[in-house]
């Protein structure tokens, strides 16, 4: 029988039953347990401090125990190993620990090396000790463990990730063991997830976070300060993850907490504000990140002064917030600033720096200075590999920035083994996530764009089956893939596929599309304006999609995100897309002889209006009504709604005896076309009514 055998038999048995069992390892010439045994009562006799050692170590993990948790936290461990490691020098902790594992080694319930600070103790060494001890000294051994290794942890940092690497494995043992709830073991847990955050371990570091915060709110209460940094940690998760909308409420609530116990001047309050803005920049709300950024910015070189690790994060958040915003001539500065910084405070290789190059790489590719981005994402991308030998979401991001820097260019020879390099490490990393089918759908591109039609035919159905498999049959994103799967069938000469696939986009767009607009329209009217913003420009982004050339369903979807900019007050935003919805209509109705048109263009004048732009508004007004008496009766609602328009411009403008006018004029039409009690009637009736009122007053 094997030692694992060995061991699973004991978990199932326990030691009487275990004993009856043979053992015929090499090491072993007797029963593993009854040697055992007798060895840990030799080693009580001979050093109660080792036996309480050996205790303490059955509840880590098996496999190199550090010596630093026992310099470190022995003060934590009972007594008698407190009295043990009582000396000031660490070297003299160091001596007296080895002391300890001298006579456990003889008896061969260890493995160490003198010269390497950890050791090992066999698993089922680990499972005899602890099913010797009463639970209840058990649970204490746990909360002891806890308390010891959150003394060994040396901070947060690349300088400390050395440290942190040979404390996981205990970290997680012990969360595993945990079965009381503690504010060490929720410190614990913070600080180990701080450490696999750092290393790009995203789904690890989740858990561990939802669970410190569960756990902190229950112990201290979710208005206690400390709740806010575990706040802050699992949104700053979020963020990396690419999922802002999961992050903001965290980040609000944690800035909050902190400026009512901490004061608004407290650098922790500084990190709150730069991380509600990077969510804000995450969700493209610009306006509302920018002041946030600066803020920090501000408070951080007055608490910490112009030269801190700290002030160079803010000055690289801003960058990123100019870049994401197209203002190159402000990121360029600011991303330089940022990266002389952090140099100098932090050193050439370090993830902080590898991130401002990254940065000021992808400035210089958005200005077409594809040779100097091209250097800094290299330089970036090498220290990556020789910190996580490039297995790290941002060096999957970095090699996704190098790969299209080259397509920018059209050297896909280039591109495509930074694609092959980021779709091998997306699959070893995220286990087929959406990060997989952006890398299939990517190297598919760049396969297609060399003519390589087999080869990008396989990465886009690849890519095609897993995203149905991840969102559905009608995740909107599998438009763009049949739409390119159209394309390459339709370069090969395979005319009838491509015809199936485009028949597939039609009636599946849709369907996706009128989903997006009622959602839309669902998130407006409950005034959860961002989330509508999403669904009208993704709509819009789709329908271009399903529609390269100018369609009628494309002017509609420019005049929907149009009218929800205006109804925003954002006629700045509104105005180009009520234009281009004008012009698409004109195209398509050569005539200008179209209802279509007369809307759009009526639009675009209530816009120029709402901007007091009252000449350019009055000429639209005017040139809609003349198309609408071509096309209809001069008797009919539609003329009638055209004057009505036209009355109420004149209205917004003070004008209102021209106003009166017209207002009579529409109501005449329209009690002949609808009669005089219905709505359309009396709602002309009530504004004639107010402009008279204006008119007199």
């Amino acid at each position: 029988m094997s030692i694992q055998e060995y061991l699973n038999y004991y978990r199932k048995e326990g030691f009487s039953g275990a004993l009856k069992k043979k053992a015929k390892p090499k090491n072993y010439p007797e029963p593993v347990f009854r040697t055992w045994k007798l060895n840990f009562e030799a080693v009580k006799r001979e050093n109660l401090a080792s036996s309480e050692l050996l205790k303490f170590s059955s509840f880590l993990a098996p496999d190199d125990i550090p010596y630093r948790i026992l310099t470190h936290g022995s003060s934590c461990l009972g007594e008698t190993l407190k009295i043990t490691f009582d000396a000031e020098d660490e070297d003299d902790r160091l001596f007296s620990l080895k002391k300890l594992l001298e006579p456990l080694s003889q008896y061969s319930l260890i493995t160490w090396e003198y010269d390497r600070p950890c050791y090992s103790v066999h698993r089922l060494v680990q499972a005899v000790v602890r099913d010797q001890i009463q639970q209840s000294k058990a649970v204490s051994w746990i909360e002891q463990s806890i308390e010891a290794i959150n003394f060994a942890h040396p901070g947060d940092g690349v300088e400390h990730w050395n440290i942190c690497a040979q404390l996981l494995s205990h970290w997680l043992r012990i969360n595993d063991q945990a079965t009381i709830e503690s504010v060490s073991l929720v410190k614990m847990l913070n600080q180990a997830g701080n450490y696999l955050l750092d290393q790009g371990q995203y789904s690890e570091t989740e858990k561990l976070y939802q669970k410190a915060l569960v756990m902190g709110k229950q112990l201290l209460g979710e208005e206690h300060v400390a709740v806010s940094v575990i706040m802050s940690s699992l949104a700053t998760l979020y963020m990396a993850q690419g999922i802002p909308l999961e992050a903001e409420p965290l980040c609000k609530e944690a800035l909050a907490l902190r400026k009512k116990h901490l004061g608004n001047e407290n650098i922790h309050v500084a990190g709150s504000l730069s991380n509600l803005a990077e969510c804000y920049r995450q969700l493209t709300r610009y306006d509302e990140a920018e002041p946030l950024f600066q803020e920090s910015l501000t408070l951080r070189k007055k608490l910490l002064g112009d030269e801190h690790p700290d002030v160079a994060t803010s000055l690289s958040n801003l960058a990123s917030l100019y870049l994401a915003q197209g203002r190159y001539s402000e990121t360029k500065p600011l991303a330089q600033k940022a990266l002389m910084l952090r140099k100098k405070l932090l050193g050439d290789e370090h993830p902080h720096v590898a991130e401002s190059l990254n940065n000021l790489a992808e400035c210089y590719r958005c200005q077409g200075e594809y040779s100097n981005a091209i250097l800094l994402f290299k330089d970036a991308l090498a220290i990556y590999k020789k910190l996580f030998n490039n297995e790290h979401p941002i060096a999957y991001n970095i090699l996704n920035n190098l790969a299209v820097c080259y397509s920018n260019q059209g050297i896909y020879r280039e591109a495509a083994p930074f694609f092959q390099e980021a779709l091998l490490l997306s699959k070893k990393l995220f286990d087929n996530n959406i990060h997989v089918v952006t890398s299939m759908y990517c190297l598919a591109e760049c396969y297609e764009n060399q003519g390589f039609y087999k080869d990008a035919d396989k990465l886009f159905s690849d890519s095609l089956t897993l995203r149905k498999s991840l969102f559905g049959d009608d995740d909107p994103y599998i438009i763009y893939t049949l739409k390119r799967l159209a394309k390459i069938h339709a370069k090969q000469g395979y005319h009838m596929k491509a015809m199936l696939f485009n028949v597939e986009i039609h009636s599946l767009g849709q369907k996706i599309l009128d989903r997006m607009y009622k959602f839309a329209a669902l998130k407006e009217q409950q005034k959860r304006y961002v989330e509508a913003e999403y669904f009208y420009t993704e709509a819009l982004s789709l329908i271009t999609q399903i529609w390269e050339d100018e369609h009628i369903d494309v002017a509609s979807s420019l005049t929907r995100l149009a009218d929800f900019y205006y109804n925003q007050e954002r006629y700045a935003e509104s105005e180009p897309l009520y234009i281009n919805s004008l012009e698409m209509c004109k195209s398509l109705h050569g005539d200008n002889m179209h209802p279509s048109v007369i809307m759009s263009i009526q639009n675009l004048a209530k816009c120029y209006g709402k901007q007091k732009r009252h000449q350019e508004a009055e000429s639209l007004h005017k040139e809609a009504l003349s198309i609408c008496k071509r096309l209809y009766d001069d008797e009919s609602s539609s003329v009638a709604s055209c004057i009505s328009s036209l009355a109420g411009f004149y209205s917004e403008c003070g004008r209102y005896v021209e106003a009166d006018k017209l207002y009579r004029e529409s109501l005449i039409i329209f009690e002949n076309f609808f009669g005089t009690d219905h709505n359309v009637t009396k709602n002309i009736r009530g504004r004639l009514q107010k402009n008279h009122i204006k008119l007199n007053s």
